[in-house]
């Protein structure tokens, strides 16, 4: 994930909800109504009307119109910190008259982006707000409602295990798009392994150990709102969190095996490099083996003593003493590459 400017992250954290869109969709069986409204004291007036009311802010609120909000639906004020501070671990958090949960979205543009959703449920309200990084995964979410069906019958709760399956459901393809570059990086490495290969495999192994961070705490979210379903009739709100459960853990398995196979992409970079390393070894072994004995022959025969003792180098008198030397040492590297040949070494 790439970092943003300090100037951006400022402005991300403390903008106003007029930069962004605020959202209101309020149903109930017979009816839906969808509003966008210019502020969070606009959306306030349609809070406590029958039905159930989705609130959702595509962007941070500013620190003034997000007090307003906390004091209308008594949110506490620990949980209003968490909105702004937004590195928070995916959590839930039950203060009484209405729950917290904490949730990251995933998408992939390029890179993979995290964004911070918060999320305030209570007795016929949701109020969902995006830090505005990575887009938007709830439309599927706001299409059922539309149409209509079982989402329209329901409270507020399943709602809220609506948005949590389209977070769930949205890593799919984050998983896909993760699929799709390590086998593009398992083809590199077996055909046009470079340096630059390595820093590409890097880069997905640091993003996948991102979304395995998010991972996690979203899998014990799920299991806490699972839990708190014991007791009661198997649901509709039951069987959505089973089968929520079920895809986390899906996309979980999907995980692991990809970081295990960006680690052997790694590996077989690396055993590449080396055997590469071991080929240039071994040449420039056999070919200093060589060059041993011909530099033996050379500087004996360069030491230029006088022929006329008896105890001298009778070959330096020889008519033919020159092409001679030149046979042997032809015949001895000819002779060393056909052994390196025998003994495999070539």
């Amino acid at each position: 994930m790439t970092e943003e400017p300090e100037a951006e992250a400022q402005t991300a954290r403390h903008g106003t909800a007029a930069e962004g869109h605020i959202w209101l969709i309020a149903y109930s069986p017979d009816r839906v109504e969808e509003k966008m409204l210019p502020s969070i004291e606009a959306a306030l007036l349609y809070l406590d009307a029958p039905g159930v009311k989705w609130l959702n802010m595509d962007s941070l609120p500013s620190p003034a119109a997000l007090e307003t909000l906390g004091i209308h639906l008594r949110l506490h004020p620990l949980a209003l910190e968490d909105v702004l501070h937004t590195r928070q671990r995916p959590k839930l958090e039950s203060y009484g008259t209405h729950d917290f949960m904490v949730l990251r979205m995933v998408s992939v543009a390029g890179e993979a982006q995290f964004e911070q959703v918060s999320v305030f449920f209570g007795h016929g309200y949701v109020v969902t707000i995006q830090e505005g990084r990575a887009g938007d995964v709830f439309e599927p979410v706001r299409q059922r409602i539309r149409r209509g069906g079982l989402i329209r019958s329901q409270d507020s709760e399943y709602l809220v295990y609506a948005l949590l399956d389209a977070l769930v459901d949205a890593l799919f393809p984050v998983m896909d798009s993760f699929g799709e570059r390590l086998a593009e990086l398992e083809e590199r490495v077996l055909t046009q392994p470079d340096c630059s290969l390595m820093q590409d495999v890097h880069r997905v192994r640091r993003q996948l150990l991102q979304v395995h961070r998010v991972l996690g705490p979203t899998r014990d979210v799920i299991h806490a709102l699972w839990r708190r379903q014991d007791g009661r009739p198997l649901d509709a709100a039951s069987l959505h969190l089973r089968d929520c459960y079920d895809h986390i853990l899906r996309v979980a398995d999907t995980l692991e095996s990809y970081r295990e196979m960006a680690a052997a992409i790694l590996d077989i970079y690396l055993m590449n490099i080396s055997n590469r390393l071991n080929e240039v070894m071994k040449v420039l072994t056999m070919i200093a083996t060589i060059f041993i004995p011909l530099s033996f022959l050379a500087s004996v025969y360069g030491m230029n003593f006088a022929r006329e003792h008896k105890w001298n180098m009778p070959e330096l008198g020889w008519p033919f003493g020159y092409l001679l030397f030149w046979v042997v040492c032809i015949c001895i590297g000819i002779g060393l590459l056909v052994w390196f040949r025998r003994r495999r070494w070539l």
